[in-house]
Parts: structure tokens; C-alpha cells; sequence
């Protein structure tokens, strides 16, 4: 079977719009129906089993902590380009602790009916469960890793908010208890809006721009992210195409 080549844009401003449309073109995937994210959109899917959805979440975000943002770290070319991709990054420990991104996973999940001593990642990256997920993290160049992380943080402003609202409408959650959701759905707009502007400025070559369209089609395509990039609304809340259109 031969591999489809990925044409990849060549000024600065049309690589940024191609990434910006290849983003919005995963939320207009049209859900599947047993998908538990639209089913919980669709006040259909019962406490227990988006307890369940959500537990098996814990060790793959442990990793985007444990694993990802020290890899972003590790990986950058200069002390500017750590410095900045350092607002992505500290606002996931706090301050204050309280806000702390794992924290309040964990609390989510606590609210949901986990019981609080089960909410703890495996502590073994190697052998765990997610151990291809960090396998492949050590692996990636500082673009591909850029791509990587990008990925995880446009769903906040795309599908946090419905989510958040179903939740809060089937489970009576309150807005502590889902504050997970809604802190994403705002924050993740300035986020997202710093790594496209840094993949853009760090991927010079067309190597690490196919690369950059690569891990983001992949990305998209595999763990979690199969079941939140998708339409669960008529029309999107959020559009990184029209983003770019905005500011032009």
C-alpha cells in the first residue's frame, strides 16, 4: 500500500491556515453513534459509565504531565524557545495549588463517584499502561512535539464547553466540580494561539513542517481524542480558521 504524500504550505501564513483548517476539519467529523461523548451530550450515557470513560483518562493525562511537558522542555533549541512555550506549560501546576490541572481532574473524578484512594496514576512510565503513548513522546523531535501537545489543548475552546454543560445537566456536577472543563474552555484559547505561532516560527524546513501535519493527523486519530474531535454541536462554539480570518 503506498502512503499518500502530505503537501504542506509554504509561506508562514499559509502553513499557519493549513494547520488552523486541518484543526477545525477533526470537529466537523461527524460522532459515531455508541461515541461516549456524544451520548453524554445527548443525555444519554449513565453516571457510571462516564465514570468509568473518564478514570481511563487518568494515566494518559498523568503522562501529558509527567512525561510531555518535560519533554517539550527538554527538547527545546534555545532558551527562547522554552521561555516561550513556558505559558502553556506552568499554568498546568498552578498557581494556586488549588488550580493545579491534575488536582482538579482528580476532584472531577472524586465527583463523579470514584472513590478518592483509587484516583492515582500508575507511577511506572515503562511498564504501564500508557507506556507506548511515552515511548513515543521520548521519540519525537521538538516540532513533532509542539504538534503533539497543540492537539490536546484545542479541545478546550471546541467541545469543554457542551461538555462541561452536560455534565453539570445530567449529573447535577457543580461549577467546582467541573471546573476542569471550564478552565480549559477559556484557557486553552491563548494557548493554542502561542503554539501555533510557535510552530510556525520553529518549523523552518518542509521535514519538520510534513512532520508537524503528521503528528497532528495522528495525534487526532488515536487515545482520547478519537471520541472529543468531533461535531457535538450544529455549529461549532469555536473555529481556529476563523481566528486567523479575525486578525488578518
Amino acid at each position: 500500500m503506498t502512503t499518500k504524500a502530505i503537501s504542506v504550505s509554504n509561506t508562514d501564513r499559509e502553513f499557519e491556515l493549513q494547520i488552523r483548517k486541518l484543526i477545525d476539519s477533526k470537529y466537523q467529523r461527524p460522532p459515531k453513534p455508541d461515541n461516549p461523548i456524544w451520548r453524554l451530550v445527548q443525555d444519554d450515557l449513565p453516571i457510571e459509565d462516564c465514570r468509568a470513560l473518564y478514570f481511563q483518562f487518568l494515566n494518559s493525562l498523568s503522562v501529558f504531565n509527567r512525561v510531555l511537558i518535560a519533554r517539550i522542555l527538554q527538547a527545546a533549541p534555545t532558551p527562547e524557545a522554552r521561555t516561550a512555550v513556558l505559558p502553556v506549560i506552568d499554568v498546568e501546576f498552578g498557581p494556586p495549588l488549588d488550580n493545579a490541572h491534575p488536582r482538579i481532574f482528580e476532584e472531577f473524578l472524586v465527583a463523579l463517584g470514584t472513590p478518592a484512594e483509587d484516583v492515582t496514576p500508575d507511577p511506572d512510565l515503562d511498564n504501564g499502561p500508557c507506556r507506548e503513548e511515552v515511548a513515543a513522546l521520548r521519540s519525537m523531535s521538538w516540532c513533532e512535539l509542539l504538534a503533539r501537545i497543540l492537539v490536546g489543548e484545542t479541545q478546550g475552546p471546541v467541545v469543554f464547553p457542551v461538555i462541561s454543560e452536560a455534565l453539570s445537566r445530567n449529573y447535577g456536577l457543580t461549577k467546582k466540580e467541573i471546573f476542569y472543563f471550564t478552565l480549559h474552555a477559556a484557557h486553552d484559547k491563548k494557548d493554542t494561539e502561542i503554539l501555533i505561532r510557535l510552530i510556525v516560527e520553529q518549523a523552518r524546513t518542509e521535514t519538520d513542517r510534513r512532520a508537524v501535519i503528521e503528528t497532528i493527523n495522528r495525534s487526532f486519530d488515536e487515545g482520547r481524542y478519537t471520541i472529543h474531535a468531533c461535531q457535538l454541536e450544529p455549529e461549532p462554539r469555536y473555529s481556529y480558521t476563523a481566528q486567523f480570518r479575525a486578525k488578518a
